[in-house]
């Protein structure tokens, strides 16, 4: 059921999905993230979420990131808003 802000509805959804995280190395040798989907459906189609580094991230910084993040994120989800109202320019987020 849509919330109610000043007479407008906001209706949200959320799709939840299970990535696994590999280390990548670009052309200059900077090392970062790329996401494979595991379950569920991506958001708006197909493709891969990269994350990239702050420079001077070593390959084995890199890989023990992916390690802990394939560890502790069990999901991920992307919210996707219709018809938000705004307030002084700022998205207003109701519950």
């Amino acid at each position: 059921m849509p919330s109610r802000v000043a007479g407008r509805s906001i209706v949200a959804k959320t799709a939840r999905t299970a990535h696994r995280f590999h280390l990548k190395e670009d052309a200059s040798g900077q090392p970062w993230l790329v996401s494979e989907l595991l379950m569920g459906d991506e958001p708006g189609g197909s493709g891969r979420v990269g994350l990239n580094l702050a420079p001077g991230t070593t390959m084995q910084q890199a890989e023990d990131l992916a390690r802990t993040m394939n560890r502790l994120i069990i999901r991920t989800s992307f919210t996707q808003f219709q018809d938000l109202p705004r307030v002084n320019g700022e998205v207003l987020v109701v519950g």
